[in-house]
């Protein structure tokens, strides 16, 4: 996939003998913050533009902020990861931050040792429509942006605010700018049955490209989960936050689990069933293999206008996905065609061996959107495997 800003395309204009840093962006308006970074709008600056990061003295200047109503001029959002307790050095940085990095298409090395091992180590992520663009990755100088001590003064360096307790340098990542999180698109509109299908169809997608090399994200949840609202149709809906990503080429998808200090994942409410509940032990293992499409299979509720069952709301109880049973679920509305309401319930049983694969999850919605409907017909003979192809 090129990326094109202004008839440049950004890989050509910028290559490993040249990589993107701060210097070369303009900033916009924070878009969003997090516990652990905050997000800018970002834009290339023009060729003739030269304005530096750095004053005089060598120490971060302070960056304005460009207020543009017409929200085309900054097609770019810059990610800047907050880091407390690494040492301010690119090689600590990208070691324990290498996580959000699986899915950038590009990545500047100089190919020193130590990057090498870690590119060993790690497995990335080729790009998909239904995974968040990731452009570029980068070290650099936390910079002093108008609006950092109002946002997040306790992330700001001793060098910018006295009373910040972060270090001088972070990790950036430059992505595509997005229109909205699923969280608030879902609560700001009506949504068509059609279009919820639509979601979950591309949710399903991005869970089974993830599956398939071998990549767990751990910790998906609506607000982890971006949306491009440029087409008529759908919005079209990405995959994000890989902080909590299970990416390791030694392991796969199975992590021996023989402490409690090893890392299970983000988001406990919803980690599946397998995980939540297993206990570490000597040949204790966990397996990932199925856990990112049961916690898809959660936010489908929320998808099709309910609340998350292991949430909780209105009236409702919560879930635990520790003690619950498959008939415990609530029943998706009769809006739902029968075969993804079945769907639904197929990936969020308890028993990860009676749920099916990821891949072939997304294709039976995939077949509902896309097959001719006689397919679907109960008393048709199945369609034959030319037929399908």
């Amino acid at each position: 996939m090129k990326w094109n800003y202004n008839d440049v395309n950004i890989e050509e204009v910028h290559s490993e003998e040249n990589p993107i840093t701060l210097k070369d962006l303009s900033f916009g308006q924070p878009i969003a913050k997090g516990s652990n970074a905050v997000v800018y709008a970002a834009k290339l600056k023009e060729k003739n533009i030269e304005e530096k990061c750095l004053g005089e003295s060598g120490e971060p200047k302070t960056v304005e902020i460009k207020l543009e109503k017409d929200e085309t001029k900054f097609p770019f959002a810059l990610k800047m990861m907050f880091n407390y307790d690494i040492q301010s050095s690119s090689m600590a940085i990208l070691k324990a931050m290498y996580r959000e990095t699986v899915p950038a298409r590009m990545y500047y090395s100089q190919g020193e040792d130590w990057e090498l091992d870690l590119a060993n180590r790690k497995r990335h992520l080729p790009p998909h429509p239904n995974i968040v663009a990731i452009f570029s990755v980068f070290t650099d100088l936390i910079p002093e942006l108008e609006s950092g001590r109002t946002l997040y003064p306790d992330a700001l360096p001793a060098r910018i605010h006295a009373d910040g307790f972060g270090r001088n340098m972070s990790l950036f990542l430059l992505m595509k700018r997005y229109d909205s999180t699923l969280e608030k698109y879902l609560n700001n509109r009506e949504v068509s049955t059609r279009t919820s299908i639509l979601l979950l169809s591309q949710l399903l997608e991005g869970v089974a490209h993830l599956t398939s090399h071998k990549i767990a994200h751990r910790d998906l949840k609506s607000d982890n989960l971006l949306l491009d609202c440029t087409e008529d149709d759908a919005p079209i809906l990405v995959i994000s936050d890989f902080g909590c990503c299970l990416a390791d080429k030694s392991n796969g998808l199975f992590l021996s689990y023989n402490s409690s200090e090893i890392d299970k994942g983000g988001n406990a409410a919803l980690m599946a069933p397998e995980i939540y509940t297993q206990r570490p032990g000597t040949f204790s293992v966990l397996n990932y293999a199925k856990s990112d499409l049961w916690s898809a299979g959660t936010i489908a509720y929320e998808i099709f206008g309910m609340f998350n069952p292991f949430y909780g709301g209105k009236g409702q109880a919560k879930l635990k996905n520790s003690t619950y049973n498959d008939e415990d679920l609530s029943d998706l509305p009769e809006t739902v065609p029968v075969i993804v309401r079945v769907l639904i319930r197929n990936i969020l049983s308890r028993n990860p061996n009676k749920r099916l694969d990821p891949e072939i999850a997304a294709n039976v919605v995939q077949l509902f959107l896309w097959a001719p409907s006689s397919w679907l017909r109960e008393a048709r003979k199945l369609p034959s495997s030319a037929e399908v192809k």
